[in-house]
């Protein structure tokens, strides 16, 4: 049976579309007079890629290691929409159907009704949501993205966001939590415009904490809703990111990632600030999601084999280059000779309350000597091939 929803932003309707949950199909599109107060890559798209930006884009992965516990196996995307209407707290569209098309938006948004009653069963690895009399409960979770276990809450007046470890192969835990914080020292030397990352215990679980930094009238906007695919064409790629970035703060970022070898800098991990409801530029979004860096699996790496693979660590591939030295060489400028200065003066600090793994904090102040002895020479080669 085919059910009417409208996706709007705010108050204003953007498009309808029908829904069929037994053939998990939409269909029946229709513009209306909101359609220009979208993300670009819903005023370009068509029902499958619509049906791909819910699916993947919105909604918690699939990958998501506790998915299956979370869902019992499966995605109960109609009492969503009819429960949390695809609501998250990173912009301000969201879904209703026809039947509560009365509802208002300052009524149900989660930036000033904040609700959630999941936190438990998200960040657990075992814990399946409860239903209250056949519905689901509010919660801004089953809409933010991303691989890592994550919840909002609230603590006095302000929205956090909490993130915890993530495993190999179920047993042996990863270091997201700490290199992030680590990496959040770092980033604190060369940019103004960061999330601040702390370490703390949520209900027994090891957690990173944030502070939320959308409101009503301000949202995110990532390169992935910007861009459907990475151009094959690398050069053109960034050139079409600095355009909408800026060259300098792109080439800062990159320089950034390749020092502590972000892997994870994917186009839905940087992006923009725009206004709710035009989609026009702020500025750039804070530098945040740093925790696949700094050699965060280092738990896997056994041995003479893991030893040796964590010492070319720095020849793997990054998400837009074939290596990260690459990545550093590319983008390293003049200016970035104040980063070296500052780097051979900068010193790690563990966490106080909640220290990591003295192998792991010997690992990551090891990484940071040689990726400053390596950045020399990298700036070095690219000053003597541009007369600098």
């Amino acid at each position: 049976m085919n059910n009417t929803y409208f996706l709007r932003n705010k108050n204003i309707d953007c498009f309808a579309f029908d829904y069929d949950e037994n053939e998990n199909k939409f269909s029946n599109f229709v513009k209306l007079e909101g359609f220009n107060f979208l993300p670009p890559i819903l005023k370009n798209s068509d029902l499958e890629q619509f049906h791909k930006y819910l699916l993947f884009n919105r909604m918690i992965p699939i990958s998501r290691p506790n998915f299956q516990n979370i869902f019992s196996k499966k995605i109960y995307l109609e009492k969503l929409f009819q429960t949390n209407y695809s609501l998250n707290l990173d912009d301000t569209l969201w879904i209703t159907p026809k039947e509560n098309s009365n509802l208002k938006w300052e009524d149900i948004n989660f930036f000033s009704n904040f609700k959630n009653v999941y936190s438990n069963e998200i960040l657990s690895d075992n814990k399946k949501v409860k239903f209250y009399n056949n519905t689901l409960g509010k919660s801004p979770d089953f809409f933010t993205n991303g691989e890592l276990q994550k919840t909002w809450i609230k603590r006095g007046d302000e929205i956090i966001l909490l993130k915890s470890n993530s495993r190999f192969s179920t047993n042996i835990p990863l270091n997201e939590i700490y290199a992030e914080f680590f990496a959040n020292q770092i980033s604190k030397l060369f940019f103004n415009e960061i999330l601040d990352y702390d370490i703390n215990i949520y209900n027994g679980v090891l957690i990173n904490e944030c502070k939320i930094f959308t409101n009503q009238d301000t949202s995110y906007l990532p390169f992935s809703q910007i861009f459907n695919n990475k151009d094959n064409n690398i050069e053109n790629f960034i050139k079409n990111i600095s355009n909408l970035y800026g060259k300098d703060e792109l080439d800062d970022l990159m320089v950034f990632d390749a020092l502590i070898l972000n892997i994870d800098r994917h186009l839905g991990n940087f992006g923009l600030l725009v206004n709710s409801k035009t989609y026009q530029k702020i500025k750039n979004a804070p530098i945040f999601d740093n925790g696949k860096s700094l050699i965060y699996d280092f738990n896997i790496y056994k041995g003479s084999i893991g030893k040796n693979y964590i010492k070319n660590y720095a020849k793997h591939a990054s998400k837009f280059y074939n290596s990260f030295d690459y990545q550093l060489f590319e983008h390293v400028q003049k200016r970035h000779i104040t980063w070296i200065e500052k780097l051979e003066k900068f010193s790690l600090k563990n966490h106080a309350k909640f220290p990591c793994d003295k192998s792991y904090f010997k690992c990551v102040k090891n990484l940071i000597s040689n990726r400053i002895k390596a950045f020399k020479i990298i700036y070095e080669n690219k000053a003597k091939e541009n007369n600098w």
